[in-house]
């Protein structure tokens, strides 16, 4: 075969690019579970490259009266954030400075609890920030919590489908964690 230059294939090198690579925008939504911190590892394993910016993005979300902690004085944004902030330092942070992977951490407000609406928070600053792409944790809650509840994960494809053209990654709890629980889907 003729290559430019009179290289032969064994000169040519296995992968060529014709432009240079732009640092992508990684969303990572998280909040303090083991399918976050999956999803975190999934995403550095199969879609992270070196130079890419991964934001870890927490969004809290007001409760209703019913779900508070009995504690009220916990219940302010201040003190969410300070949550937010331990809890990622403990669980991602240490893997990413690890792995020198420049990242930041955004903790932002919804309107609401409701999943629709957090799932929007995520996408709007996913958007804000240009992302190449949102990963979230599928969370290994039973068929009556998502009825109940509601899924994020869900939302946001539903969202993501319809008014973003950032692709969604929803990478699985570990099999070992669905069968623990119950779940077999």
């Amino acid at each position: 075969m003729k290559h430019p230059a009179g290289q032969t294939d064994a000169s040519m090198p296995a992968h060529r690019s014709i432009l240079p690579r732009r640092r992508r925008d990684i969303v990572v939504a998280i909040d303090d579970t083991g399918d976050s911190e999956n999803s975190l590892m999934w995403m550095l394993d199969t879609m992270y490259m070196p130079g890419d910016m991964v934001h870890l993005v927490h969004v809290i979300a007001p409760q209703p009266e019913t779900l508070h902690n009995w504690n009220i004085a916990n219940n302010n944004e201040e003190t969410e954030i300070l949550d937010t902030k331990t809890f990622a330092k403990r669980r991602f942070a240490r893997v990413l400075e690890e792995n020198k992977v420049q990242f930041s951490l955004h903790v932002v407000s919804a309107d609401s609890s409701d999943s629709q609406c957090i799932a929007k928070t995520i996408q709007d600053k996913a958007n804000e920030l240009g992302a190449a792409a949102i990963v979230i944790g599928k969370h290994s809650k039973s068929k009556i919590t998502q009825f109940f509840l509601g899924s994020v994960t869900k939302c946001l494809i539903t969202n993501a489908s319809r008014d973003s053209a950032i692709p969604v990654c929803i990478v699985p709890p570990p099999q070992d964690s669905r069968t623990e629980h119950g779940h077999t889907e």
